[in-house]
């Protein structure tokens, strides 16, 4: 009884962006663990969640890793995806289960996980896409920019047939000071919401032109359809009128590079900000190679690592077999 927008979508293909969040649903009697059981109650919350962290392995590559102190999103309880790579909620609810791969797990799940997710939601029951946000790069900020997004909401570009829609500014804009600016359209509590962003100068490299479009739709009044998974591409040039020129091919794993490149230039500022005066002295007073013994530990520092889903932590499924 509730009229929803279908996202409109354009005649370019699927790898001119790419996905970077999806939140869906299913109803629990998907996993089939339910069926099985004489009552529902002797289903134990770690059963339920080890059947669905197998299926999970198999859509992207990891699995359900370890159990969250308190529940989320309404749900009395929540699991850890991967290496902190999205979230798994349960109980209440009216019987669903809610899956959340964030940006980062987008990034890490195997190869071709967006088809096997379509495929999986399609044989589910009460299976819905709730959130999916498309994204896409401009490296040097020369086909688009937040000033040019600026520009075309004044030209009535992110209009879709009714009053234009309202716009925020983030950030220093009228003295930029290479912290990175934003420039967002819409409301985040509506089904559409788009954000034009610097993203090399929010990782810290003060003269990147970066550039990053974001638009989020979610279900609040939109019908989220499976396809959406397939041809990203489509509906974020399709969203709005300012995104028709949005046709050529978009490489996560080159964005995924700039990210860990951009990372390790800010460490590298920080350290030298901090302690250079300290290192530069006990440089001088150990020599390099004593210095380095004395300071360096093991381990691998968390923003060196390329997002990938051979690095999760073993899935718990995995672990009680």
């Amino acid at each position: 009884g509730v009229v929803k927008e279908v996202p409109k979508r354009r005649g370019y293909g699927g790898d001119i962006a790419f996905i970077d969040w999806v939140n869906f649903t299913i109803g629990e009697e998907s996993l089939g663990v339910i069926d099985a059981a004489i009552d529902r109650d002797a289903v134990t919350d770690n059963q339920m969640c080890c059947c669905l962290s197998g299926r999970l392995t198999e859509i992207f590559g990891f699995g359900i890793t370890a159990k969250r102190e308190k529940g989320a999103n309404f749900y009395t309880s929540s699991w850890v995806i991967g290496d902190d790579w999205g979230m798994v909620c349960h109980g209440g609810n009216r019987g669903t289960i809610m899956i959340t791969l964030n940006g980062t797990g987008c990034t890490a799940a195997k190869e071709g996980w967006e088809l096997r997710l379509k495929t999986f939601l399609e044989t589910c029951k009460r299976a819905r896409l709730t959130r999916i946000d498309f994204a896409r790069d401009d490296y040097t900020g020369q086909t688009y920019s937040v000033d040019k997004a600026d520009q075309d909401h004044t030209d009535n570009l992110f209009n879709c047939g009714g009053r234009n829609p309202d716009c925020e500014y983030r950030g220093n804009w009228k003295n930029p000071n290479g912290k990175g600016r934003t420039f967002n359209v819409g409301n985040r509590s509506n089904g559409k919401f788009c954000r034009v962003y610097e993203k090399g100068r929010q990782l810290g490299d003060k003269t990147s032109n970066w550039t990053r479009i974001e638009v989020e739709f979610k279900s609040v009044d939109k019908v989220l359809n499976f396809d959406m998974l397939l041809v990203p591409g489509e509906y974020l040039a399709g969203a709005y009128p300012a995104f028709n020129w949005i046709n050529d091919r978009q490489e996560r794993i080159h964005t995924t590079m700039k990210v860990v490149t951009a990372t390790v230039d800010k460490a590298v500022e920080f350290i030298r900000h901090q302690g250079g005066v300290i290192i530069s002295a006990l440089v001088d007073y150990y020599g390099v190679e004593l210095f380095l013994k004395k300071v360096c530990r093991e381990g691998v520092a968390k923003f060196t690592k390329l997002p990938n889903h051979h690095l999760s932590p073993p899935a718990i499924h995995q672990l009680a077999s």
